[in-house]
């Protein structure tokens, strides 16, 4: 029975966190912004245990600060931090399109090219949810598919701290950026190029896509 009850609070405080992962990534909960735990536990309808629980998953997603007998606020995002987390996915991303394209691996190809579908539908018809969705789905995938475990998990939580930051570029760019016509880029050469190209059309995205949330945060 115990393992009943510890099981659903674990159901219970994931699908908060969830929800207020989401309130922080579409900016419903502003940058310095005090979490309101009274509001959100009434707005859940949970009591406080689960939803602390849930504030404690985004603090170590760094979305969330705690602080002692003041509670939370949501964290700020500054040029600095991005600056290296993007570096580092960099790095990730432009080892991950290498391998794929030495690996020429058809169902792979398949793969990818049914997400990228799915991310210019969503450019097109300027679903943001859609158009970040397969955005997020298509570099997370490119790195799943190296089959390296560690590499895999660091550039997940690297994302996460990231979609925040993404989310609001998006929103303030307005469809404007170029990134649909890079993403088109890199899988040609995926599919097409040499895994040294792929490499670098890879990182040259990515770069750009450091360069602009910089931008946009500054």
């Amino acid at each position: 029975m115990d393992d009943v009850v510890e099981y659903r609070a674990q159901l219970l405080h994931g699908h908060v966190a969830d929800r207020l992962r989401e309130m922080i990534i579409t900016g419903e909960l502003g940058p310095g912004q005090a979490v309101d735990e009274l509001a959100l536990s009434e707005a859940f309808k949970v009591s406080r245990t689960p939803l602390r629980e849930a504030l404690k998953v985004l603090a170590a997603e760094e979305l969330v600060i705690l602080r002692p007998r003041r509670g939370a606020v949501v964290a700020p995002m500054t040029s600095a931090s991005v600056d290296q987390k993007f570096e580092v996915i960099r790095l990730i991303e432009g080892h991950a399109a290498r391998s794929f394209c030495e690996r020429g691996n058809k169902d792979e190809v398949a793969e990818l090219q049914a997400i990228h579908k799915k991310l210019a539908t969503g450019f097109k018809t300027k679903s943001r949810k859609l158009y970040f969705e397969s955005n997020q789905r298509f570099h997370r995938r490119l790195v799943e598919l190296t089959g390296n475990d560690e590499m895999v998990r660091i550039h997940a939580q690297l994302i996460t701290h990231l979609q925040r930051a993404r989310y609001f570029t998006g929103n303030q760019k307005n469809w404007r950026h170029p990134f649909m016509t890079e993403h088109t880029e890199i899988m040609t050469a995926l599919t097409e190029g040499t895994p040294a190209q792929a490499e670098a059309v890879m990182r040259s995205h990515v770069t750009h896509v450091a360069k602009t949330v910089k931008e946009v945060l500054s």
